[in-house]
Protein backbone atom coordinates (compact mmCIF):
# COMPACT_ATOMS: atom_id res chain seq x y z
CA UNK A 1 0.00 0.00 0.00
CA UNK A 2 1.12 3.26 -0.78
CA UNK A 3 2.36 5.71 1.72
CA UNK A 4 3.10 9.12 -0.21
CA UNK A 5 7.24 8.47 0.68
CA UNK A 6 9.54 8.55 -1.95
CA UNK A 7 13.24 7.32 -0.12
CA UNK A 8 16.09 8.80 -1.17
CA UNK A 9 18.90 7.37 -2.99
CA UNK A 10 21.40 6.35 -0.41
CA UNK A 11 24.45 7.90 -1.17
CA UNK A 12 26.93 9.96 1.49
CA UNK A 13 25.28 13.36 1.38
CA UNK A 14 21.76 12.24 2.83
CA UNK A 15 24.07 11.10 6.29
CA UNK A 16 25.25 14.65 6.78
CA UNK A 17 22.80 17.15 8.64
CA UNK A 18 25.01 19.59 7.55
CA UNK A 19 23.29 18.61 3.86
CA UNK A 20 20.00 19.90 2.98
CA UNK A 21 19.44 16.29 1.49
CA UNK A 22 19.42 14.82 5.05
CA UNK A 23 19.18 17.19 7.30
CA UNK A 24 15.71 16.79 9.73
CA UNK A 25 13.35 19.71 7.65
CA UNK A 26 12.12 21.07 11.13
CA UNK A 27 15.42 21.84 12.62
CA UNK A 28 17.49 21.92 9.53
CA UNK A 29 19.76 19.96 11.27
CA UNK A 30 20.52 21.57 14.26
CA UNK A 31 18.44 18.85 16.38
CA UNK A 32 17.04 21.50 18.95
CA UNK A 33 14.71 24.69 18.13
CA UNK A 34 14.19 27.57 20.17
CA UNK A 35 10.83 27.67 22.05
CA UNK A 36 8.97 29.68 23.89
CA UNK A 37 9.17 28.86 27.80
CA UNK A 38 5.93 29.47 29.83
CA UNK A 39 8.44 29.46 32.79
CA UNK A 40 9.66 32.29 31.37
CA UNK A 41 6.72 34.52 29.95
CA UNK A 42 5.04 33.80 33.56
CA UNK A 43 7.69 34.12 36.19
CA UNK A 44 5.77 35.57 39.14
CA UNK A 45 2.72 33.80 39.87
CA UNK A 46 1.81 35.93 42.00
CA UNK A 47 1.20 38.59 40.07
CA UNK A 48 -2.28 38.96 38.28
CA UNK A 49 -3.02 39.67 34.63
CA UNK A 50 -3.68 42.96 35.11
CA UNK A 51 -0.56 44.06 36.68
CA UNK A 52 1.25 42.48 33.84
CA UNK A 53 1.77 38.70 34.76
CA UNK A 54 2.78 38.01 31.45
CA UNK A 55 6.33 39.62 31.18
CA UNK A 56 6.10 40.05 27.44
CA UNK A 57 3.22 42.26 27.88
CA UNK A 58 4.12 43.49 31.06
CA UNK A 59 3.35 47.09 29.46
CA UNK A 60 1.22 46.14 26.78
CA UNK A 61 -1.11 44.14 29.43
CA UNK A 62 -2.11 47.59 31.00
CA UNK A 63 -4.96 50.17 30.32
CA UNK A 64 -3.79 53.10 28.17
CA UNK A 65 -2.97 55.74 30.31
CA UNK A 66 -0.76 58.77 30.87
CA UNK A 67 3.05 56.41 30.74
CA UNK A 68 1.46 54.55 27.79
CA UNK A 69 1.38 55.46 23.90
CA UNK A 70 -2.87 54.77 22.90
CA UNK A 71 -2.32 51.98 20.04
CA UNK A 72 -0.84 48.51 20.08
CA UNK A 73 -0.06 48.81 23.89
CA UNK A 74 -3.75 48.82 24.52
CA UNK A 75 -4.29 45.86 22.36
CA UNK A 76 -3.34 42.95 24.33
CA UNK A 77 -5.39 43.99 27.64
CA UNK A 78 -8.30 44.31 25.39
CA UNK A 79 -8.03 41.09 23.68
CA UNK A 80 -7.16 39.65 27.28
CA UNK A 81 -10.17 41.29 28.90
CA UNK A 82 -12.13 39.93 25.96
CA UNK A 83 -10.86 36.81 26.75
CA UNK A 84 -11.81 37.05 30.60
CA UNK A 85 -15.49 38.06 29.82
CA UNK A 86 -15.76 34.48 27.08
CA UNK A 87 -14.19 31.90 29.93
CA UNK A 88 -15.69 33.94 33.45
CA UNK A 89 -12.39 34.43 35.05
CA UNK A 90 -11.00 37.71 36.42
CA UNK A 91 -7.70 39.79 35.61
CA UNK A 92 -7.39 40.94 38.90
CA UNK A 93 -7.10 37.16 40.20
CA UNK A 94 -3.49 35.70 40.73
CA UNK A 95 -2.07 33.84 38.39
CA UNK A 96 -1.55 31.12 40.67
CA UNK A 97 -5.18 30.99 41.77
CA UNK A 98 -6.11 30.78 38.29
CA UNK A 99 -7.37 27.06 36.94
CA UNK A 100 -5.12 25.20 34.97
CA UNK A 101 -7.39 24.86 31.61
CA UNK A 102 -7.79 29.12 32.01
CA UNK A 103 -3.60 29.08 32.32
CA UNK A 104 -3.48 27.06 28.80
CA UNK A 105 -5.64 29.09 26.84
CA UNK A 106 -4.02 32.25 27.62
CA UNK A 107 -0.58 30.27 26.67
CA UNK A 108 -1.58 27.84 24.09
CA UNK A 109 -4.79 29.88 22.86
CA UNK A 110 -8.06 28.71 22.62
CA UNK A 111 -10.16 25.85 20.22
CA UNK A 112 -11.64 28.14 17.81
CA UNK A 113 -8.18 29.86 16.71
CA UNK A 114 -6.43 26.55 16.53
CA UNK A 115 -9.72 25.27 14.20
CA UNK A 116 -9.99 28.36 11.72
CA UNK A 117 -7.29 27.79 8.88
CA UNK A 118 -8.09 31.27 7.29
CA UNK A 119 -8.42 33.64 10.11
CA UNK A 120 -8.51 37.02 9.84
CA UNK A 121 -5.00 39.16 10.30
CA UNK A 122 -4.91 42.99 11.02
CA UNK A 123 -2.29 45.23 10.47
CA UNK A 124 0.08 44.94 13.33
CA UNK A 125 0.19 41.17 12.12
CA UNK A 126 -1.83 39.78 15.18
CA UNK A 127 -5.73 38.60 15.04
CA UNK A 128 -8.21 40.79 14.70
CA UNK A 129 -10.22 41.86 17.75
CA UNK A 130 -13.38 40.93 16.22
CA UNK A 131 -13.89 37.20 17.74
CA UNK A 132 -13.13 35.74 14.26
CA UNK A 133 -10.60 34.07 14.59
CA UNK A 134 -10.93 33.31 18.70
CA UNK A 135 -7.41 33.49 20.79
CA UNK A 136 -4.36 32.77 19.08
CA UNK A 137 -2.37 32.03 22.65
CA UNK A 138 0.67 34.00 24.21
CA UNK A 139 2.88 31.39 22.89
CA UNK A 140 1.86 30.78 19.32
CA UNK A 141 1.56 34.64 18.92
CA UNK A 142 5.36 35.21 20.34
CA UNK A 143 6.71 31.92 17.87
CA UNK A 144 4.82 33.69 15.22
CA UNK A 145 6.49 37.14 15.27
CA UNK A 146 9.90 35.73 16.21
CA UNK A 147 9.71 33.84 12.76
CA UNK A 148 8.33 36.19 10.50
CA UNK A 149 10.14 39.48 11.65
CA UNK A 150 12.68 41.01 9.72
CA UNK A 151 13.82 43.34 13.01
CA UNK A 152 16.66 41.94 14.87
CA UNK A 153 15.81 44.06 18.09
CA UNK A 154 12.89 42.20 17.69
CA UNK A 155 14.08 38.77 17.86
CA UNK A 156 16.54 39.71 20.74
CA UNK A 157 13.38 41.05 23.00
CA UNK A 158 11.58 37.63 22.08
CA UNK A 159 14.25 35.31 22.51
CA UNK A 160 14.55 36.82 26.45
CA UNK A 161 11.44 34.24 27.19
CA UNK A 162 12.85 31.27 24.48
CA UNK A 163 14.92 28.32 25.28
CA UNK A 164 16.93 25.65 23.39
CA UNK A 165 14.96 22.21 23.22
CA UNK A 166 15.12 19.17 21.52
CA UNK A 167 13.61 19.11 17.96
CA UNK A 168 10.61 17.31 18.44
CA UNK A 169 10.58 16.06 15.12
CA UNK A 170 13.91 14.24 15.24
CA UNK A 171 14.22 14.14 18.81
CA UNK A 172 17.88 15.67 18.59
CA UNK A 173 18.83 13.23 16.03
CA UNK A 174 19.80 16.13 13.52
CA UNK A 175 18.51 13.78 10.38
CA UNK A 176 15.28 12.63 8.59
CA UNK A 177 13.14 9.52 9.44
CA UNK A 178 13.79 8.01 6.28
CA UNK A 179 17.90 8.52 6.86
CA UNK A 180 17.44 7.03 10.44
CA UNK A 181 15.58 3.61 9.21
CA UNK A 182 18.57 3.07 7.18
CA UNK A 183 20.33 0.75 9.47
CA UNK A 184 23.97 -1.18 8.79
CA UNK A 185 24.03 -4.19 11.46
CA UNK A 186 20.42 -3.08 13.17
CA UNK A 187 21.92 -0.06 14.06
CA UNK A 188 21.20 3.48 12.80
CA UNK A 189 23.59 6.19 12.54
CA UNK A 190 22.32 8.07 15.01
CA UNK A 191 22.72 4.52 17.56
CA UNK A 192 26.28 4.29 16.28
CA UNK A 193 27.01 7.98 17.07
CA UNK A 194 25.61 7.89 20.44
CA UNK A 195 28.49 4.63 21.39
CA UNK A 196 31.54 5.27 22.98
CA UNK A 197 34.35 5.12 20.07
CA UNK A 198 35.75 2.05 22.05
CA UNK A 199 32.24 0.62 21.68
CA UNK A 200 32.36 1.87 18.07
CA UNK A 201 35.56 0.05 17.16
CA UNK A 202 34.15 -3.25 18.87
CA UNK A 203 31.03 -2.74 16.97
CA UNK A 204 32.83 -2.75 13.52
CA UNK A 205 35.23 -5.42 14.67
CA UNK A 206 32.34 -7.87 15.34
CA UNK A 207 30.82 -6.97 11.77
CA UNK A 208 33.49 -7.85 9.76
CA UNK A 209 33.04 -11.29 11.56
CA UNK A 210 29.55 -11.48 10.48
CA UNK A 211 29.40 -10.36 6.73
CA UNK A 212 29.54 -13.02 4.18
CA UNK A 213 32.34 -13.10 1.51
CA UNK A 214 30.31 -10.60 -0.88
CA UNK A 215 29.42 -8.17 1.21
CA UNK A 216 32.79 -8.20 2.84
CA UNK A 217 34.17 -7.58 -0.64
CA UNK A 218 32.15 -4.05 -0.79
CA UNK A 219 32.66 -3.13 2.96
CA UNK A 220 35.51 -4.49 3.58
CA UNK A 221 37.80 -1.59 2.96
CA UNK A 222 35.16 1.25 4.42
CA UNK A 223 34.85 -0.79 7.87
CA UNK A 224 38.88 -0.86 7.84
CA UNK A 225 38.93 2.48 7.56
CA UNK A 226 36.37 3.29 10.45
CA UNK A 227 38.09 0.51 12.64
CA UNK A 228 41.85 2.70 12.08
CA UNK A 229 39.88 6.16 12.70
CA UNK A 230 39.01 4.77 15.90
CA UNK A 231 42.04 3.29 16.79
CA UNK A 232 43.88 6.74 16.29
CA UNK A 233 41.31 8.47 18.74
CA UNK A 234 41.59 5.49 21.21
CA UNK A 235 45.28 5.74 21.17
CA UNK A 236 44.98 9.90 22.43
CA UNK A 237 43.18 8.50 25.18
CA UNK A 238 39.25 9.70 23.53
CA UNK A 239 38.16 6.26 23.75
CA UNK A 240 35.60 7.76 26.06
CA UNK A 241 34.15 10.46 23.87
CA UNK A 242 30.68 9.51 21.17
CA UNK A 243 30.79 10.71 17.64
CA UNK A 244 27.92 13.05 18.24
CA UNK A 245 29.50 14.77 20.67
CA UNK A 246 29.37 18.81 20.14
CA UNK A 247 32.71 20.47 19.63
CA UNK A 248 31.69 23.25 21.94
CA UNK A 249 31.53 20.43 24.63
CA UNK A 250 35.25 19.43 24.40
CA UNK A 251 38.13 20.52 26.37
CA UNK A 252 40.87 22.60 24.90
CA UNK A 253 42.78 19.13 25.51
CA UNK A 254 40.76 17.10 23.90
CA UNK A 255 40.45 19.28 20.75
CA UNK A 256 44.08 18.91 20.47
CA UNK A 257 44.07 15.35 20.73
CA UNK A 258 41.58 15.00 17.94
CA UNK A 259 43.75 17.64 15.78
CA UNK A 260 46.64 15.22 16.36
CA UNK A 261 44.41 11.72 15.75
CA UNK A 262 43.65 13.26 12.57
CA UNK A 263 47.02 14.30 11.37
CA UNK A 264 48.09 10.49 12.18
CA UNK A 265 45.50 9.65 9.91
CA UNK A 266 45.76 11.68 7.04
CA UNK A 267 49.32 9.67 6.82
CA UNK A 268 51.54 12.82 5.83
CA UNK A 269 54.98 12.76 5.81
CA UNK A 270 57.87 15.29 6.07
CA UNK A 271 55.59 17.88 8.69
CA UNK A 272 56.83 19.98 11.44
CA UNK A 273 54.12 19.20 14.58
CA UNK A 274 54.80 21.75 17.40
CA UNK A 275 52.28 21.27 20.37
CA UNK A 276 51.28 23.19 23.34
CA UNK A 277 51.16 20.43 26.25
CA UNK A 278 49.56 18.00 25.07
CA UNK A 279 49.22 15.85 27.85
CA UNK A 280 47.03 18.64 29.74
CA UNK A 281 43.74 17.31 30.97
CA UNK A 282 45.31 13.87 30.75
CA UNK A 283 45.39 11.44 33.66
CA UNK A 284 48.70 9.71 34.19
CA UNK A 285 46.99 6.61 33.48
CA UNK A 286 46.44 7.44 29.75
CA UNK A 287 49.91 9.54 29.34
CA UNK A 288 51.83 6.23 28.18
CA UNK A 289 49.27 6.28 25.01
CA UNK A 290 49.58 10.11 23.88
CA UNK A 291 53.26 9.60 23.99
CA UNK A 292 52.92 6.38 21.84
CA UNK A 293 50.81 8.23 19.36
CA UNK A 294 53.12 10.99 19.20
CA UNK A 295 56.22 7.97 18.36
CA UNK A 296 53.64 7.18 15.87
CA UNK A 297 53.33 10.75 14.15
CA UNK A 298 57.10 11.11 14.29
CA UNK A 299 57.76 7.51 12.64
CA UNK A 300 55.80 8.64 9.82
CA UNK A 301 58.38 11.02 8.84
CA UNK A 302 57.52 13.85 10.57
CA UNK A 303 59.42 16.27 13.46
CA UNK A 304 57.47 16.62 16.76
CA UNK A 305 58.24 19.77 18.78
CA UNK A 306 55.94 19.27 21.94
CA UNK A 307 56.00 22.13 24.84
CA UNK A 308 55.69 20.31 27.98
CA UNK A 309 56.28 20.00 31.57
CA UNK A 310 55.35 16.50 32.17
CA UNK A 311 58.30 14.28 33.06
CA UNK A 312 56.94 11.21 31.17
CA UNK A 313 56.94 12.93 28.21
CA UNK A 314 60.06 14.02 28.41
CA UNK A 315 62.28 11.16 30.03
CA UNK A 316 60.16 7.99 28.46
CA UNK A 317 58.70 10.02 24.87
CA UNK A 318 61.52 12.85 23.75
CA UNK A 319 64.46 12.09 21.50
CA UNK A 320 65.96 14.93 22.22
CA UNK A 321 65.09 18.09 24.89
CA UNK A 322 65.95 21.77 24.88
CA UNK A 323 65.78 23.26 28.25
CA UNK A 324 64.75 26.90 28.56
CA UNK A 325 65.90 28.96 31.56
CA UNK A 326 67.21 28.97 33.93
CA UNK A 327 64.41 31.35 35.78
CA UNK A 328 60.77 33.09 34.59
CA UNK A 329 60.52 36.40 32.93
CA UNK A 330 63.41 38.69 33.09
CA UNK A 331 65.44 35.75 34.58
CA UNK A 332 64.83 33.07 31.49
CA UNK A 333 65.27 33.15 27.82
CA UNK A 334 68.20 31.50 27.31
CA UNK A 335 69.39 27.85 26.17
CA UNK A 336 70.53 26.52 29.58
CA UNK A 337 70.63 22.38 27.75
CA UNK A 338 70.29 20.54 25.04
CA UNK A 339 70.47 17.24 24.41
CA UNK A 340 69.35 13.32 24.83
CA UNK A 341 66.76 12.86 28.16
CA UNK A 342 69.81 10.56 29.56
CA UNK A 343 72.16 13.48 29.63
CA UNK A 344 69.54 15.75 30.62
CA UNK A 345 69.30 13.70 33.96
CA UNK A 346 73.26 14.34 34.54
CA UNK A 347 72.92 17.91 33.64
CA UNK A 348 73.48 20.80 36.16
CA UNK A 349 69.96 22.42 35.73
CA UNK A 350 67.03 23.09 37.56
CA UNK A 351 64.98 20.42 35.30
CA UNK A 352 67.69 18.00 35.27
CA UNK A 353 68.19 18.44 39.05
CA UNK A 354 64.24 17.68 39.83
CA UNK A 355 63.77 14.79 37.16
CA UNK A 356 67.06 12.89 38.59
CA UNK A 357 65.91 13.26 42.35
CA UNK A 358 69.06 15.15 43.27
CA UNK A 359 66.38 17.92 43.99
CA UNK A 360 62.85 17.08 46.09
CA UNK A 361 59.57 18.81 46.72
CA UNK A 362 59.16 19.28 49.93
CA UNK A 363 56.60 16.48 51.53
CA UNK A 364 53.63 18.07 52.39
CA UNK A 365 52.07 17.08 55.82
CA UNK A 366 48.42 16.73 55.43
CA UNK A 367 45.87 17.35 58.22
CA UNK A 368 43.07 15.23 58.35
CA UNK A 369 40.16 18.18 58.99
CA UNK A 370 36.77 17.84 59.77
CA UNK A 371 34.55 19.94 57.99
CA UNK A 372 32.19 22.03 60.03
CA UNK A 373 28.59 22.81 59.58
CA UNK A 374 28.83 24.70 56.75
CA UNK A 375 26.55 25.71 53.41
CA UNK A 376 26.98 23.65 50.08
CA UNK A 377 26.47 24.31 46.26
CA UNK A 378 24.78 20.93 45.48
CA UNK A 379 24.02 19.27 42.15
CA UNK A 380 21.04 16.78 41.82
CA UNK A 381 20.68 14.32 38.94
CA UNK A 382 23.83 15.81 36.78
CA UNK A 383 23.53 13.02 33.66
CA UNK A 384 25.22 15.47 31.01
CA UNK A 385 27.89 13.32 28.25
CA UNK A 386 29.43 10.96 30.73
CA UNK A 387 27.37 11.75 34.17
CA UNK A 388 25.40 8.84 35.12
CA UNK A 389 22.79 10.92 36.93
CA UNK A 390 25.06 11.85 40.36
CA UNK A 391 24.01 13.97 43.37
CA UNK A 392 27.60 16.22 44.33
CA UNK A 393 27.49 18.36 47.53
CA UNK A 394 30.80 21.21 47.02
CA UNK A 395 31.01 22.87 50.83
CA UNK A 396 31.51 26.73 49.88
CA UNK A 397 34.29 28.28 51.20
CA UNK A 398 36.20 25.51 51.32
CA UNK A 399 39.61 24.53 48.31
CA UNK A 400 38.03 21.75 46.26
CA UNK A 401 39.30 19.53 43.69
CA UNK A 402 37.45 17.33 41.47
CA UNK A 403 39.55 14.73 39.97
CA UNK A 404 39.53 11.43 38.35
CA UNK A 405 41.07 9.14 35.20
CA UNK A 406 40.22 11.25 31.59
CA UNK A 407 36.20 11.16 30.80
CA UNK A 408 34.97 9.94 33.52
CA UNK A 409 33.14 13.25 33.97
CA UNK A 410 34.69 15.47 35.81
Amino acid sequence: EECGIALLELEPRVFSFNNPYGACHECTGLGEKLEVDPELVIPNKNLTLAEGAIWPWSRASHKVGPSLPAGRQGYYFWKLSELANKYKFSLDDEVKNLPKKIIDIILQGDEKFAASSAHKVGETGEPRPDGSSGWEGVIPSLQRRYLKTDSEWTRAEIEQYMVVKKCPKCFGKRLKPEVLAVTVGDKSIDNISEMPIIETKEFFDNLLLKLNINKLKISKPIIKEVIDRSQFLIDVGLGYLTLGRKTGTLSGGEEQRIRLATQIGSNLSGVLYILDEPSVGLHPRDQHRLIETLKKLRDLGNTVVVVEHDYQTILNGANWVIDIGPGAGKHGGRVVFEGTPARLLKSNTLTGDYLSGRKTVSSIKYKVSIIPNTKYLTVVGAKENNLKNIDVKIPLGKFVCVTGVSGSGK
